[in-house]
């Protein structure tokens, strides 16, 4: 499609839109009906209205429907985790040195005598940490992953 022909199917567009709101928004006129043919009109019948009387509402009922739940909102229940009773210790690293070995419990970097989660680290071997806790020894070697 080209430039003109572009710019006359927008001022088609733009005229249509005009003429459409023009006629939408316009205020309704008023039909000038003689006052004559109103006397001898039918009469209308309203319409039934009587389920809307207010002693016909049970508002007891109404107060126990759960007006705040989201019938389009799926919910996702989710089951709670097992509480374990015992802390887990995970070894991620040791860095040994014969003078000042270190070790990376639960990625925090701790030494002998530092504690973890209660627990107070005892000793730092080339492969294994030693924990104390209660009165109760401990030895974790390094996880994997």
């Amino acid at each position: 499609m080209n430039a003109k022909t572009r710019q006359k199917s927008l001022y088609v567009l733009l005229t249509a839109a005009v003429i459409w709101g023009g006629y939408n928004f316009m205020p309704a006129r008023e039909q000038n009906v003689p006052v004559e043919s109103l006397s001898t009109a039918a009469p209308r019948s309203l319409p039934d209205t009587s389920f809307c009387r207010p002693d016909s509402i049970q508002l007891q009922e109404l107060e126990l429907l759960a007006w705040s739940s989201d019938p389009f909102r799926t919910r996702v229940v989710r089951k709670a985790a097992p509480v374990k009773n015992e802390i887990t210790w995970i070894v991620s690293g040791i860095i040994f040195n014969a003078t000042n070995p270190m070790a990376v419990i639960n990625r925090r970097t701790v030494r002998v005598g530092d504690s973890v989660d209660d627990a107070v680290v005892i000793a730092i071997e080339r492969k294994s940490v030693t924990l104390e806790k209660n009165g109760r020894k401990f030895t974790l070697g390094v996880q994997k992953g």
